[in-house]
């Protein structure tokens, strides 16, 4: 079966998508501020849930670049 340009840009989209998710690149950030930085996006969702059990709130994963904007905010 032959693949369309269109079917080829695609999969190679999905691939950039799943090698970014294994990139250390995510934070999780809380309402206290950022949590832990350089994490793939599954350790992000791993820690994210275990301070979820810690009533820790405002949980968010984000990239690195982001949560150090928002360590900058919190110095001014």
């Amino acid at each position: 079966m032959m693949t369309t340009k269109r079917e080829q840009m695609e999969n190679e989209g999905d691939s950039a998508v799943i090698s970014e998710l294994n990139i250390p690149l995510w934070s999780v950030i809380s309402f206290s501020g950022v949590e832990n930085s350089k994490l793939t996006y599954s350790q992000a969702i791993e820690l994210r849930d275990k301070l979820a059990i810690q009533h820790i709130t405002g949980l968010c994963i984000v990239t690195d670049r982001a949560a150090g904007r928002l360590r900058l905010r919190r110095q001014i």
